[in-house]
């Protein structure tokens, strides 16, 4: 049952306020919200209303029609589609001067001073509209974006990769943006384009494909409205184009590099001297207003804080300093003597010492190492339907923190993954990194093979391009890139890099695997593999045999059962025990049993299935095609042959579409000349397996020559430390992304990393030398908020929620649980219920680990794929599809929902509780000790007087609220009614239902009605929990509660434990049957149980009924609410027998539940302690380990 605390939270929190907060005393900057201070929306600027108000219409009035975005050919090479297209101009140059609006192109042109160049060539704009535009560019000619335009990295990569080459394919023949009579007036060139429609009225209607002139066309449904005309679409486009306009039909809009569209070329020259292109040079530190820095960093933010006439917060406090550090370093938070120590020493290096100490720890590469695997989009599973597990994937995972702990340098780092296996050749971790290849989705299908081949190779490209060099080249797959100066010739010239690695395909352990290589695989290892797979080929046969063996005794005890009491008793009297005539009696019902053949036709599907399972596997060792054994495996890149097959441009990206062969190139525009993207691709040595194309690939990416690698590295890191980069967009520094606040301090950065060697921890160490990192995040600096709401200038530190995995580990180290295990296959987290109901095969893939295991970090976590953690995705983990360079931060009802009600955090606040009931006692005046440990356990200090006030009087309220609830035993089902196989089968007795464990004994139940490698609970014979407490004859009373969503809630009579089920007798509160029931569960566990009565009753959810039963020799009778309702005989059952429970849905709760016996009663009581004095505490550690500032870093 859920405390009083739990329920009033949780109505707190629905309404949006983490009303603990104000518990805790001020916390830096967090409010209902989530966080206190985060500015509103601002008002748009003078000159972005200006901009709406009047330019844009005089724009679409006099100028689109020539030069606006949907223009089919820009007239003189000028589009007016952003603020960037006017700045880049035309063939006449730029039509704006920022540095000297009254001189911009624009103007002369509109102002008619020039008889020869006029614009409008028809028409003469009014003063007004002329002043409107000067004062426009003097402004800096803000083009705000509309909302439509504001895609989000995730919805472009949607429609890059799904939607526009889609179209392309079957509607651009006819309204693409080239057409120059497009059908019906539609013309596809943007969302807005759609939205405006045919001469019918508009396309698309976003959010509802229903009422979308698009959909309703492509469904084919309409006999009037059918598109394309010659024959619709396959479902699974339509289902894409329906799923974009459910999605709101985002286009992804914005300024690009643009080729010039008279030569049909980009321009390179230009390009590359944009910044993101620029060689990289250290720029000049400067000096502001005389000012030296010490910190070159402080220098370049200290030189726009100037010129905006803003004033830097002041340093954070010490206390503030010691908890930043830590949960930026290693994501864990410092103990409370840390902090104090800290504090009081008189050391001008203390800071320093104290960066060196973290970085020195095994945990800093565990932390640092969780944002890599989000760019790599790291998971141990394919993703898709069968959602496989990758064999070995965790050692790609561990190779990660090994090498930040290390101080991997970067530039290595990078090579190792790309060309490990070329050039570290006998490396284990080199060969280990180029598993980076392998990690990423995967759906297998023999139908598309080739396609799916190419699938990989693409993601593992947007894996280097987005990882290694922040940019975006994949919709370059399909057609020249629509932002960046990247045609589709270079995109497949690029993938020609990669083409001969071997693609994934499901794992096979054998010495001639294409996706998995066995280390030090020698004759002496060959000897020991096959010795070992041919043991385990027979160990298989023995488990299936076992299979025949167990379904021809449940025959048996079938026969036996039908010939009555006698020929049971027989059975079950042991063998060596029977006379001769009980002897005889089950010989003769043996023969009846039918032979092997006739045993293998009556098992159940989900024997069946495992018989052939187990033949089949045993087969496959025996020949040597697939036996894991105690080979070390490791998944890795492979290439099986120097000579590389050919690489084709492939038209709209499909494989069953090739166009002309390319050979290996660079993009021209990541280097200084044309001649500089064809590199030399040197001969492989003779035998060989492998073409040299990675080496070349992989020197070019970790070059300090590469214009991106090291800039993009280090705004990884400043991310890290701010919680946004310098570049807020850090897997894509191209067109579509958002531009740099502070391009020199990258270049600058990015400089100091290469000198030092590519060192990370170096690079930690400058950053948090700086007096930025050192700011206070508080927000009451008012001219600078209003200035720079956003922070881009960096006037304070920001204030930052812990990250997913963070918070997890933080919740166990306060309570004292968090293991230091580091390595390995990772642990499962236990699901809820509801998560492991929502998948098509409930629990498929998934396994359960102990309790020891699940106390590690969270980095250690099996990742599915298909099944993430609930508690890490409600707090926005990463999404292990594509690679993520900066998180999603969401604040909603549901995380705060999740901090009250989730089992592991209810759990960490009881253990939070012991662990300080241990160290300060539990003497009735121990309260205000035991509040103070508390705030020095979570927020690593002590409580104000008023906060330890205000913790007083909760701790007295709470304790009189649990004194009038009372206790309750609480039985929890944990699992659905379904179930996959194989984690049914790994499912211990006890991870059926949650509820009391000291004595208490807990039985699977049975499953079947097998389908699709799954089986369903029997709801008759299924899991129960059989108390301590045994006896024969007596009379047992309790108070009953079934919660919304109970089928039923049972009390067992002589109760016992047989294989999988129970025997006894079961009165039950049946909610579905609307009865109460009375059932005889028997010896034997495979045939039905008995129904011996059944009353109809109405019974309801959340009323408290008062059952009594009275149990005399064989005679049973059953009372509710003071009403006799059944009188049975009960027989054949062994006594003494146990006391039990039972129930499916969801929760059962027991009150009161007592056994009197002629020599005394025994009354059961809840596992949990019953005193309300130290309910009241778990739930203030509760309300504790909700608090804002336990929940974010200042």
């Amino acid at each position: 049952m859920k405390s009083p605390l739990t329920v009033l939270l949780s109505a707190c929190f629905v309404a949006g306020a983490f009303w603990c907060s104000s518990l805790a005393g001020p916390v830096s900057q967090v409010d209902a919200a989530g966080e206190q201070g985060a500015p509103e929306a601002s008002a748009p600027s003078e000159g972005e209303r200006l901009f709406r108000e009047r330019v844009l219409p005089t724009f679409e009035a006099s100028c689109f029609e020539c030069h606006g975005p949907d223009a089919r050919r820009a007239k003189g090479g000028l589009r007016m589609s952003g603020r960037e297209g006017l700045l880049r101009g035309g063939t006449s140059g730029p039509a704006i001067d920022l540095d000297e609006p009254g001189r911009s192109l624009l103007l002369e042109l509109v102002r008619h001073t020039d008889e020869d160049f006029r614009m409008p060539p028809d028409e003469v704009l009014d003063e007004g509209a002329i002043d409107d535009l000067e004062r426009w560019i003097e402004l800096g000619a803000p083009w705000a974006a509309a909302a439509s335009e504001e895609v989000s990295p995730e919805l472009a990569a949607f429609f890059e990769r799904e939607v526009r080459p889609l179209l392309a394919a079957r509607c651009f023949p006819c309204h693409g943006p080239d057409v120059e009579e497009p059908r019906s007036g539609l013309r596809m060139s943007g969302r807005d384009a759609l939205l405006k429609g045919s001469r019918f009225g508009p396309s698309i209607v976003p959010g509802d494909p229903d009422e979308s002139r698009l959909v309703r066309a492509i469904r084919y449904n309409e006999s009037s409205l059918k598109m394309p005309p010659e024959s619709p679409l396959p479902a699974d486009e339509v289902a894409v184009l329906e799923r974009w306009v459910a999605l709101g039909a985002p286009w992804p809009g914005g300024e690009a590099l643009a080729p010039d569209e008279d030569q049909g070329e980009f321009d390179l020259d230009a390009a590359r001297q944009t910044w993101p292109f620029r060689p990289l040079t250290r720029p000049e530190v400067p000096v502001v207003n005389g000012v030296e820095y010490a910190n070159p960093v402080d220098a370049f933010l200290a030189e726009r804080l100037d010129a905006a006439g803003l004033q830097p917060n002041g340093r954070a406090t010490d206390r503030e300093l010691v908890r930043r550090a830590y949960m930026d370093l290693i994501g864990l938070p410092p103990a409370y003597e840390i902090v104090e120590l800290y504090a009081q020493l008189d050391d001008p290096d203390k800071w320093d010492r104290l960066i060196d100490y973290l970085l020195d720890k095994r945990a800093y590469g565990e932390r640092w190492g969780r944002y890599w695997l989000d760019v790599v989009r790291f998971a141990q599973t394919d993703g898709f339907e069968e959602d496989a597990e990758k064999a070995y994937a965790w050692r790609y995972r561990d190779y990660v923190i090994r090498a930040f702990n290390e101080d991997l340098p970067y530039d290595r780092f990078v090579k190792q993954q790309i060309a490990g296996d070329e050039l570290e050749p006998g490396s284990e971790d080199a060969l280990i990194a180029t598993g980076v290849y392998h990690i990423g989705p995967y759906e297998e299908g023999e139908e598309i093979a080739e396609q799916t081949q190419f699938e990989g190779y693409d993601d593992m490209l947007r894996v280097f391009t987005e990882g290694f060099m922040g940019m975006t080249i994949g919709c370059a797959r399909c057609h020249d890139h629509e932002y960046d100066p990247v045609r589709q010739d270079e995109y497949y010239g690029l993938l020609a890099f990669i083409r001969n690695v071997e693609p994934y395909t499901l794992p096979v352990f054998s010495p001639t695997s294409r996706t998995l290589a066995a280390v030090d695989f020698d004759e002496l290892a060959q000897s020991r593999w096959d010795e070992q797979r041919l043991a385990y080929a027979r160990q298989l046969n023995e488990e299936s045999d076992q299979i025949l063996a167990d379904q021809r005794r449940r025959l048996l005890e079938a026969l036996v059962d039908e010939h009555g009491a006698e020929a049971r008793n027989a059975y079950l009297t042991p063998a060596n025990q029977r006379t001769p005539d009980q002897q005889h009696r089950i010989d003769e019902l043996a023969r009846r049993l039918p032979g092997e053949k006739g045993v293998f036709k009556s098992l159940e599907m989900h024997d069946s299935v495992r018989y052939r399972t187990l033949k089949d596997r045993a087969r496959r060792a025996e020949e040597g095609e697939t036996f894991e054994g105690s080979v070390e495996w490791v998944l890795c890149a492979q290439e099986s042959s120097p000579e590389v097959p050919p690489t084709h441009v492939m038209a709209l990206g499909k494989a069953n579409s090739k166009l002309h062969t390319v050979e290996p190139r660079f993009p021209p525009v990541f280097v200084p000349d044309d001649e500089a993207s064809w590199p030399e691709i040197p001969e492989p040595p003779a035998g060989s397996k492998s073409s040299g194309r990675g080496s070349v690939l992989a020197n070019w990416i970790a070059s300090a020559d590469n214009p991106l690698t090291a800039r993009v590295m280090v705004n990884r890191v400043w991310q890290g430390h701010f919680g946004r980069g310098i570049v807020a967009t850090p897997n894509d520094f191209g067109g579509s992304g958002v531009a740099a606040t502070h391009p020199e301090l990258i270049d600058w950065l990015a400089a100091e990393f290469i000198a030092r060697g590519w060192s990370v921890k170096e690079l930690h160490r400058v950053i948090m030398r700086s007096d930025a990192y050192q700011r206070s995040s508080s927000a009451a600096n008012a001219g600078a908020v209003e200035a720079d709401p956003g922070n881009d200038l960096i006037w304070r530190q920001n204030l930052r929620r812990l990250d997913a995995e963070i918070l997890r580990d933080a919740l166990l180290t306060v309570s004292g649980e968090l293991k230091d295990e580091m390595g390995g296959r990772g642990f499962f987290p236990e699901l809820s219920r509801e998560a492991l109901a929502g998948g098509s095969k409930p629990g498929d893939g998934w396994g359960v680990s102990s309790p020891d295991q699940r106390a590690r970090r969270a980095v250690y976590a099996y990742v599915k794929r298909g099944m993430l953690e609930p508690m890490l995705e409600v707090f926005d983990c990463a999404n292990p599809v594509l690679p993520v360079g900066a998180r999603a931060e969401t604040t909603t009802s549901n995380q705060n929902l999740m901090m009250l009600n989730s089992d592991f955090v209810n759990q960490r606040a009881s253990v939070l509780a012991n662990r300080v009931r241990r160290q300060v006692g539990q003497d009735a005046d121990a309260d205000a000790a035991r509040v103070e440990r508390l705030f020095e356990l979570v927020l690593s200090r002590r409580p104000t007087e008023a906060e330890r006030a205000a913790c007083l009087d909760y701790l007295s309220e709470q304790t009189q609220a649990f004194a009038d609830v009372g206790n309750w035993i609480a039985l929890d089902p944990q699992v659905p009614d379904r179930l996959q196989d194989d984690f049914l089968d790994g499912l211990p007795p006890s991870g059926m239902l949650f509820g009391p464990r000291q004595g208490w004994t807990y039985v699977r139940g049975l499953w079947g009605n097998s389908y699709n490698n799954t089986r369903e609970v029997d709801l008759e014979r299924g899991p129960a929990a059989l108390s301590p407490v045994s006896f024969t004859e007596g009379e047992v009373s309790a108070e009953l509660r079934l919660a919304d969503g109970c089928r039923f809630g049972s009390v067992i009579l002589r109760g016992s434990t047989l294989r999988n089920a129970f025997a006894g007798v079961e009165v039950r509160l049946d909610y579905e049957a609307g009865a109460l029931r009375v059932l005889q569960h028997g010896v034997f566990e495979d045939l039905p149980a008995k129904e011996l009565a059944r009353v109809p009753l109405q019974l309801e959810y959340g009323r408290t009924y008062r059952l009594l039963m009275s149990l005399t020799g064989d005679a049973l009778a059953v009372e509710l609410d003071g009403d006799q309702l059944a009188n049975v005989a009960v027989a054949g059952l062994p006594t003494p027998g146990r006391l039990g429970l039972r129930c499916w849905g969801d929760t059962f709760e027991v009150r009161g539940l007592r056994v009197a016996l002629s020599e005394g009663a025994i009354d059961v009581e809840p596992e949990a302690t019953s005193d309300p004095r130290e309910r009241a505490f778990d739930s203030l550690c509760l309300a504790a380990l909700n608090f804002n500032e336990f929940i974010y870093v200042d």
